[in-house]
């Protein structure tokens, strides 16, 4: 009998790694002569990554083997899977911020590290609640320190930079 095998091309951002493995597993379907089917060993450019398999982090084309047995028979399938890792933006540097109350409404000062990012805001005192800065601006109308998480995300690989913290300090008016 024929094997069948569907693995799906997988994609992620650094500093996150995939397991080839779990992700492999179950996938290889053989007719009902087939006792059972076993990955078998993994290549990346033609070296054997069979020990690293569950914490693999390079772009590239990878083969998965498997093993099976009919009747007295042990045969072999192989299967392509391209695994893709886009890098993970740098920490944006960002000053904490500073207004005097009842100014109006304030844009967060801040620019993304490349054009292809964008940044995200995220009050601490109301997380998880996320603000992003392409549409949003701050109130001044109460005095006191906000603390923001900031972050970079790519906008087309959807990669997301660790957090910074950002204050962002209103002073008070003088009656």
């Amino acid at each position: 009998p024929m094997i069948k095998v569907q693995l799906q091309d997988s994609v992620t951002c650094h500093p996150f790694t995939i397991d080839l493995v779990n992700l492999s597993k179950g996938k290889a379907e053989a007719g009902s002569m087939t006792s059972r089917i076993e990955q078998d060993r993994y290549t990346y450019m033609g070296e054997d990554v069979s020990e690293q398999a569950t914490m693999l982090d390079k772009s590239g084309l990878y083969i998965v083997y498997y093993k099976y047995e009919v009747e007295d028979l042990i045969c072999n399938a192989s299967a392509h899977i391209n695994l893709t890792f886009h890098e993970q933006p740098v920490v944006p540097e960002i000053e904490n911020q500073k207004f005097c109350q009842n100014t109006g409404m304030k844009v967060p000062v801040g620019t993304p590290t490349d054009t292809n990012l964008r940044l995200v805001w995220e009050d601490v005192s109301t997380y998880p609640s996320t603000i992003d800065t392409v549409s949003t601006m701050f109130s001044t109308a109460i005095a006191g320190e906000k603390r923001y998480l900031v972050r970079q995300v790519h906008n087309a690989s959807r990669c997301v930079s660790q957090d910074t913290l950002v204050k962002m300090f209103i002073y008070p008016s003088i009656n």
